[in-house]
This record gives structure tokens, sequence and C-alpha cells, in this order.
């Protein structure tokens, strides 16, 4: 019993129940190069996890003192785990993940910049709202890792810094819920970016796929729906969309 209690202690702080986004922005991003999943994309995957799940055990060993007071159910806060546990696993999750990107081939530039955001991240989140610009840099990081070393590298550097801006922009409308503030209106024009950049590539392009320029047409109508008729859509919008969106941009990425 003990055992199971403490491993669901550290699944908690791991933040397991995010890693669908995770997998599927590698997926998204290596199939955007390769057009073919072998082992890479599963050493991307298992990497980038770990990476992932090394950051939030982070957030909340950096976050202790602040979540005794406001998040006394986290697993630190509510002493089910300690401080100098958590810290232990941040540091193995962190070099695991690491050693399998480099297993990879991913390029090693992109991959320690990746963990230097998000070192940067956890220890700036709470001082500046600036941070969630570097949270945005992760994710665009995060599809560079997958996909910029194994192919079409305009694409994916494309799409990388536009998923980095658009979540970047969940976050300021989130923030914004209860005011209608600058930020919050800026959050709009960054969450419409995808679909923005999708129209643009797909009329560029020689010939224009029907079923992807749809796709982002009614993922933009979604957006405009969920503003205009539900104000606390904030909290799933981007579990949602994000799903939507990978599988979009797979087509894309196959088609192309």
């Amino acid at each position: 019993m003990i055992g199971r209690y403490k491993l669901k202690a550290v699944l908690e702080l791991c933040r397991i129940s995010n890693l669908p986004t995770v997998i599927s922005n590698c997926t998204a991003g290596y199939l955007m190069s390769a057009n073919i999943i072998n082992w890479d994309l599963a050493l991307i995957v298992i990497g980038a996890s770990l990476l992932y799940s090394g950051g939030m055990a982070m957030n909340d060993v950096v976050d202790a003192k602040y979540d005794i007071k406001n998040k006394p159910d986290r697993p630190i806060a509510s002493s089910k785990l300690t401080v100098g546990l958590s810290a232990a696993f941040t540091i193995g999750l962190l070099v695991s993940g690491i050693f399998f990107l480099v297993l990879s081939k991913s390029s090693l530039l992109w991959i320690l910049a990746l963990v230097v955001s998000i070192i940067v991240y956890n220890i700036i989140h709470k001082k500046t709202s600036s941070a969630i610009y570097v949270m945005g840099l992760c994710r665009t990081l995060l599809y560079l890792v997958a996909g910029y070393s194994f192919g079409d590298s305009f694409h994916v550097l494309a799409w990388a810094i536009v998923l980095g801006l658009y979540t970047a922009g969940i976050t300021l409308v989130a923030r914004g819920e209860d005011s209608e503030t600058d930020a919050s209106k800026y959050g709009y024009v960054l969450i419409y970016l995808p679909s923005c950049l999708s129209v643009y590539l797909i009329l560029k392009g020689d010939s224009i796929d029907v079923s992807v320029l749809i796709s982002s047409l009614l993922f933009l109508f979604w957006i405009i729906y969920w503003f205009l008729s539900i104000s606390s859509f904030r909290s799933f919008i981007y579990d949602l969309s994000s799903s939507f969106w990978v599988c979009r941009w797979v087509i894309y990425s196959i088609r192309s």
C-alpha cells in the first residue's frame, strides 16, 4: 500500500495527465519531416516525456513554499513526497530525457536549448508574467527537437514558432478570463495564428488540399464560436484543440 501511495504521488508530481499533448506534438513535428514512423520517433517521445515530467517535478520543488500556502494538495505541500526526493526525481528524469533524445539523433543544440528553457521557466514563472513566452518557447523547441533534424526544416520551424505563440496565447486568455485586458486581447490574436499560417501555406502551394483547408476553417470558426458563447472554455480549450490540430498537421505533413 505504501508503494502504491508513493507511486500515485510521483505520477501526480509529474502531471502525467498532460503527456498526451507532448506525445502529439512530437509525433506531428516528426511526421512533418520524416513522413514515416520508426524507432527514432519512439525515442523522441520517451525522451520528451521524461523531460516534461522532470520539468513538472522541478516546478513543484521550486514552488514548495508557495504550494504549502496556496496549493496544499500538491505532493510536496501535502508531505506525500519530500523536497529532496522530488529534486532527485527531477535530476533523474531530466538526465534520462536527454539520454533518450541523444539516442534518437535529434540535434544536441535543440535538446540543450529545451532543457535550459525548462529550467529557466521554472525559476522565473512566479516572478514575471513574461514567463509565459518561455513556456511557449518550450513547446516550440519540442517541435524542433522532434522534427528539425530529420527533413523539411522550413515547415517544422514555421509551425514550431506558431505553436509556441499559440501556447502563450492560450495562457494570456486564461489569465484574463475575468477581464478584458490588453494582454488577453493579444492572446486572442495568438490563438488564431495556426489557422492563419495553415491557410497561407495551403494557398501558397501549387495545389489546394480541400480537406486541410476545410479543417483549418472549421477550427477558426470553432474558436470564434466558443469566444462568443462560452466564457469558461479556457480551462479545456487547449487539450481539445491540441488533439484536433495534431490530426490536421499530420494530414498536412503526409500530403505535402
